[in-house]
C-alpha cells in the first residue's frame, strides 16, 4: 500500500498558508540581504566620441581605403592598449593579468564604423564608445583612444611623402627609358626621312599648351576680380544686422554647392578623355545626382524654416562665391592638363617645329600623343613601359593630392569632431530589474524553505482523506483529538520554541545569504 496521498494544488496551497509566517519571514531576510548586496553594484557610464573621415574623390580612395583598415586594426592592438591599462590601473591591473586585461579592455570598446548611405559606398566616420564605472576614467580613457587618429594623421603624412618621393625615383627611371625609345624611334624615322608624324604630335601638343595657357591666364584674372568683387559685397553684408546673417547661414548647403561645382568640372574633364560608359563617367555622375538630390531636399527644409527670405545682399553674395568655387575649380583642371600635356612632349623626341606650324594647327587632339606613339611603335617593351610609368603617375598624383590638401590648412585623414565630454547619467545598470529578480529570487527561497518544513508531515496521517486513500473505504467516524492540561502545556511551549527557532533562523539568514551573494556576484553579473 502506497503511504504517500498524491495532493492537489489546493491542497499545497492550504499547505503554504499554514507557513505563512516562515514565508513572510524568509522573503524579508533574503530580501534585506538582496538590498545591501545590491548597494555594491555600481553604476556604468558610457563615453563616445566621433572621428570624422575626410572625404576623398574616387581617384584617392583607392589609397585610403588600405589606410583605414589599417588605423582601423591598429586600434584595439596590443601596443595600443597596454600603456592606457597602466596609465589608469584599469581591471586590478598587475604584471601577470595583463592580457586578460587587454582582452576586457577589448570587450568593452566598441568601434562602430559610419558607411555612406549612397553609392559609392565606403566608410566616412568612426564611433568610439567605452563604459566604465568611474565616469572621469571613461572619458579619458576614450580620449586616449581617439588621440591615435591624430598621431595616425602624422604618421600617414610621413608615409604618404616617401612613397610620393620612392615613386618619383621610378617614374624618372621610366621617363628616361621612354626618351631613349623615343630618339631611337626619331633616328629610325630620320634615317627614312618620316617624321612627319612625329612632327604633327609636337605641333598638336604645343597648340594645345598655348591654348591652355591662354586659359590659364583668363581664369586667374577672372578669379582676381571675383575675389574683389566678393569683398566688397562682404563689405555691405557686414553693414546688415547681424542677425539677419546668423538666420541665413548654412555651411552645409554651401558645402553640397561646392561640391557640385568640382564634381561637374571634374566630369566635363572626364568626358572629354573617355566615353559616356567608362566607370569614371558613370561615377560622377551618379555622385553628381545623388548632390542634386540632397540639395533639393536641403532647398525644401530651407524654405520650410523660412530660410528663403534671404537679402539681395545675401544672395549676391552666395552666388558670387559659387562663381568663384567653380572658377579655382576650372583653374586647377587646367593647370592639370597642362603637366600631363608637358610631360607627354617630354616623352616626344626632340624635332624643331615652327610657331607658323603651331599658329596653323587648329585641330584639338583628344586622343594622349602618347598613346598615339605607342600604337605606332608598337612594341611590347614600350607598351609594358607606358602602361606601368602611366599607373604609378597616376598613384603618384594621388599621394601628392593629400599632401597639398595638407598643406591647405585640412587636419588629415581623420578629423576628431566630437571629443569624449564627462558623462553624467549612467547608462547601467537597470535597477528595477535587478529588484524584482531579488523579490523573485526571495519568494522562491521562502516557498522552498516552507516545503522543506512541510514534506515530513506529507508522509505521516493528518486527516480524513489521509485515512481514506490508505485504508480505503470511506470514514465512519472521528475521534476528536483531546488533551490534558501537561499536554497542551507542553504543546504551547513546543510551539512557542519553534517560533523562536524560525525567527533566529531568519535573523542568521541575513549575514548568511549576504555573504552568499557578495562572493557569487550574481548581480554585478546580470548587470553586465
Amino acid at each position: 500500500m502506497k503511504n504517500f496521498r498524491p495532493r492537489t494544488m489546493l491542497e499545497y496551497v492550504r499547505m503554504l498558508w499554514r507557513r505563512k509566517l516562515i514565508i513572510v519571514l524568509f522573503s524579508v531576510a533574503i530580501m534585506i540581504a538582496a538590498y545591501n548586496s545590491l548597494r555594491l553594484v555600481r553604476n556604468v557610464y558610457e563615453a563616445s566620441a566621433l572621428v570624422a573621415i575626410s572625404i576623398q574623390t574616387s581617384e584617392e580612395r583607392s589609397a585610403v581605403d588600405v589606410q583605414v583598415a589599417s588605423v582601423n586594426q591598429h586600434l584595439l592592438s596590443r601596443a595600443n592598449l597596454e600603456p592606457i591599462i597602466r596609465r589608469y590601473r584599469l581591471y586590478n591591473n598587475k604584471d601577470e593579468n595583463v592580457d586578460s586585461a587587454i582582452e576586457a579592455l577589448r570587450k568593452d570598446v566598441k568601434v562602430e564604423t559610419k558607411v555612406r548611405d549612397y553609392y559609392p559606398q565606403f566608410p566616412i566616420s568612426f564611433t568610439i564608445t567605452y563604459k566604465n564605472n568611474d565616469p572621469v576614467i571613461a572619458m579619458q580613457v576614450t580620449n586616449d583612444l581617439i588621440s591615435y587618429f591624430n598621431n595616425s594623421n602624422d604618421r600617414l603624412e610621413k608615409q604618404n611623402a616617401d612613397e610620393a618621393n620612392a615613386l618619383d625615383g621610378v617614374i624618372n627611371e621610366l621617363e628616361e627609358r621612354l626618351k631613349q625609345i623615343n630618339k631611337q624611334r626619331a633616328a629610325t624615322e630620320a634615317l627614312t626621312g618620316n617624321l612627319s608624324t612625329v612632327k604633327a604630335q609636337r605641333t598638336s601638343l604645343l597648340f594645345a599648351i598655348e591654348n591652355l595657357n591662354d586659359k590659364e591666364f583668363s581664369l586667374n584674372q577672372h578669379i582676381a576680380q571675383q575675389k574683389r568683387q566678393i569683398t566688397e559685397q562682404e563689405k555691405i553684408t557686414k553693414a546688415l544686422p547681424s542677425d539677419s546673417i546668423e538666420a541665413t547661414r548654412s555651411s552645409a548647403y554651401g558645402v553640397l554647392l561646392t561640391e557640385k561645382a568640382r564634381l561637374e568640372a571634374q566630369l566635363k574633364e572626364q568626358r572629354s578623355q573617355y566615353t559616356e560608359k567608362n566607370q569614371k563617367v558613370i561615377q560622377t555622375q551618379a555622385q553628381l545626382t545623388e548632390i542634386n538630390k540632397q540639395l533639393i531636399e536641403m532647398g525644401e527644409k530651407r524654405s520650410q524654416a523660412g530660410i528663403e527670405s534671404l537679402s539681395p545682399e545675401m544672395r549676391e553674395l552666395r552666388g558670387l562665391q559659387r562663381e568663384l568655387a567653380s572658377l579655382e575649380t576650372d583653374l586647377e583642371l587646367v593647370q592639370r592638363e597642362v603637366r600631363r600635356k608637358q610631360q607627354a612632349l617630354a616623352l616626344l623626341p626632340d624635332v624643331d617645329v615652327s610657331m607658323a606650324d603651331v599658329a596653323s594647327s587648329g585641330i584639338t587632339n583628344n586622343v594622349m600623343p602618347g598613346e598615339k606613339v605607342k600604337d605606332a611603335e608598337g612594341t611590347e617593351e614600350y607598351n609594358l613601359l607606358f602602361n606601368r610609368y602611366s599607373n604609378l603617375l597616376e598613384k603618384r598624383d594621388s599621394f601628392r593630392r593629400l599632401e597639398s590638401k595638407k598643406g591647405e590648412g585640412n587636419l588629415g585623414l581623420f578629423q576628431i569632431v566630437d571629443k569624449a565630454t564627462l558623462p553624467t547619467t549612467p547608462v547601467g545598470p537597470n535597477r528595477g530589474k535587478l529588484l524584482a529578480i531579488a523579490i523573485a529570487m526571495a519568494l522562491g527561497v521562502a516557498i522552498m524553505a516552507a516545503l522543506v518544513i512541510e514534506a515530513p508531515r506529507l508522509l505521516t496521517i493528518q486527516d480524513e482523506n489521509d485515512i481514506e486513500y490508505l485504508l480505503g473505504t470511506p470514514v465512519v467516524g472521528l475521534i476528536p483529538e483531546t488533551l490534558t492540561a501537561t499536554e497542551s502545556r507542553r504543546n504551547r511551549k513546543l510551539l512557542l520554541v519553534r517560533l523562536m527557532g524560525i525567527l533566529l533562523l531568519a535573523v542568521v539568514t541575513v549575514p548568511a545569504f549576504s555573504l552568499l551573494l557578495k562572493k557569487v556576484q550574481i548581480f554585478q553579473l546580470l548587470a553586465k
